[in-house]
């Protein structure tokens, strides 16, 4: 039964299907899928994730069926927490605007009596009180602060609203002010300086010929919405391959798919996977730099075979190197934390001309480099 969104109450189990948006917080009881988190964190990257994990409200689930329980409704929602503090960022005061209201608390009280002053003397003086009064209405004109109470919150709304409508959420008015004085910006790689659309190049193969590889890699990623499986299916379109039945289609977070075809077992992923199922990776010459890695091995009989390793690789955002150089030339340091390969890191910091960088980066690591920079003193 569909219900709207508003009616939704806490600790209520509600089925998502593919394609479907998640209308409320919540955590998956059953089911798993690659979740496009987009609308919510920036990243375009989709976010494995399966039973126990947490969705949030406004984001996308791409391909499985999805049962989740509640937890966050209405105004206590992630969306709704960030629309609000959006609000709260255009309503608050910016150390600059609290120095002008203390100067309007003073100069209007000044300019009245000015004014005043002026009517007075000038109607006793000349006894034209017609005149005297227009004197007095242009003291209050010219003198009057308006402009200097009116123009900060109006930057300020101005400004929080346009950082809103390209991603960026300004939760304190004083981060605008502050934003004169930045002297370090790190950055992301896949989807930040990359289009996080990656593309399969090249094919190495082990056994078989590559259009037979590349039906097989189709087949298997038919149900995915990785970015790496839409690479693939690209890729085999283009040879007009079709996908092949499969059957025991599994995703394995973080690093790849598995499924039966035939009387065999095909798994498609990291060399960090096959290393862990105990695998030993085949020596191949890469002539991709950059390139990510994906092996596909057959599993039959207790043997694992090396089908072939496929290599691709992220284009960087056409803005991307005009954007950095022109933060050097601002004098602003750039740094690149990535979670990407080292190779793939390297490859990405030459072609951005990037001195300061780190691969293979956890998120906790991320926030203890940020930590570490601003005791360094950058901001």
């Amino acid at each position: 039964t569909e219900v709207a969104a508003a009616m939704i109450k806490t600790d209520e189990r509600l089925l998502i299907k593919p394609s479907e948006r998640v209308p409320v917080d919540g955590v998956i009881i059953k089911g798993q899928s690659q979740i496009d988190e987009a609308l919510i964190s920036g990243e375009s990257m989709p976010v494995f994730k399966s039973i126990a994990d947490k969705v949030t409200g406004g984001s996308v689930n791409l391909d499985g069926v999805l049962e989740i329980s509640a937890t966050s409704v209405g105004a206590e929602s992630t969306l709704a927490k960030i629309i609000r503090l959006v609000e709260q960022a255009q309503g608050a005061k910016a150390p600059v605007q609290a120095l002008v209201d203390k100067v309007s608390a003073i100069f209007v009280p000044i300019v009245l009596l000015i004014a005043l002053i002026t009517l007075v003397s000038w109607g006793l003086a000349t006894g034209n009180w017609q005149q005297s009064i227009l004197n007095a209405v242009a003291v209050l004109v010219i003198a009057c602060p308006c402009a200097l109470g009116l123009a900060t919150p109006a930057a300020i709304m101005a400004g929080t609203g346009t950082a809103a409508r390209f991603g960026i959420l300004v939760k304190d008015a004083r981060a605008l002010e502050q934003a004169t004085a930045i002297n370090m910006v790190v950055f992301d790689k896949t989807g930040t300086l990359t289009v996080g659309k990656p593309e399969l190049v090249s094919i190495h193969t082990l056994s078989g010929d590559e259009d037979d590889l590349l039906q097989l890699a189709a087949s298997l990623q038919q149900y995915s919405e990785h970015p790496l499986a839409k690479a693939v299916l690209n890729k085999a379109h283009e040879h007009n391959l079709q996908a092949n039945a499969v059957t025991d289609f599994q995703v394995v977070a973080g690093r790849g798919v598995k499924a039966h075809h035939q009387n065999a077992r095909l798994l498609f992923g990291s060399g960090f996977w096959m290393q862990e199922l105990g695998l030993t990776l085949p020596q191949i010459e890469i002539d991709v730099p950059g390139a990510s890695l994906s092996w596909l091995v057959s599993q039959q009989n207790e043997e694992s075979n090396f089908l072939g390793l496929f290599c691709f690789t992220d284009q960087l955002k056409p803005h991307a190197i005009a954007a950095i150089k022109q933060l050097k030339q601002q004098g602003i340091k750039v740094a690149m934390l990535t979670g990407d390969s080292q190779s793939s890191a390297d490859y990405t910091a030459k072609l951005l001309a990037l001195d300061d960088y780190q691969a293979q980066v956890l998120p906790e690591s991320k926030a203890q480099y940020i930590s570490n920079s601003q005791q360094a003193g950058y901001l």
